[in-house]
């Protein structure tokens, strides 16, 4: 959708009919092997008769809160939730195309089975693209701190290993882990004269 709105609607076809491919080459030797094992394990947790389990509102279903809903239940306000979600995604993408992360995942939270481990794949990328904009947005010019290191709060000088700027993420990754350590440096700095003191 954001290919589509940032560039033209061939583009976005070619761009899907890639990730297909790479997609059909993976699954391909499955599908030739036995095509009725692959479809039935592809469609499982839609045709499957499974318990109501989760941490959205199933979840809450499954206490004196609220009810168990007739399963179809779920499955409309899943369908609104991903047609909300399509629609706000396609106002802002442009803007916030880090957004995906967490609208792709929002309809699971009103769905029928919504376990835990659904989630998870979402929190790790929306850390990395939350802590790039926070980084960037501390500076007048956003891609310059993208690209150079950014003075963190405890930060001493730290050697430049490459004047080859890192991937966005690494470099998110790293200064969250160069403020940690330079804060816990700090800390112990103060905590260790009142140490010996005590001695």
């Amino acid at each position: 959708m954001m290919v589509w709105r940032q560039y033209n609607f061939m583009e976005m076809v070619r761009r899907l009919a890639i990730a297909g491919g790479v997609a059909l080459a993976i699954n391909l030797p499955f599908i030739l092997w036995n095509p009725h094992a692959w479809l039935a394990g592809i469609l499982a947790p839609i045709a499957d008769p499974m318990f109501p389990l989760g941490a959205g509102i199933i979840g809450l279903s499954l206490t004196p809160f609220l009810p168990i809903f007739p399963p179809w239940l779920y499955d409309v306000l899943e369908i609104g939730a991903i047609l909300f979600a399509l629609l706000w995604y396609w106002r802002l993408c442009k803007e916030r195309p880090e957004a995906a992360m967490l609208l792709a995942v929002l309809p699971l939270f009103f769905a029928w089975r919504s376990l835990p481990s659904y989630f998870y794949c979402s929190a790790y990328p929306l850390f990395i693209l939350l802590a790039v904009k926070a980084f960037a947005g501390k500076s007048k010019q956003p891609r310059q701190a993208v690209d150079q290191p950014v003075r963190l709060p405890f930060d001493h000088d730290e050697p430049v290993i490459s004047d080859t700027p890192a991937p966005v993420g690494v470099q998110a990754a790293l200064q969250g882990i160069y403020y940690l350590r330079n804060w816990a440096t700090a800390k112990l700095a103060s905590i260790l004269p009142g140490l010996s003191s005590m001695r």
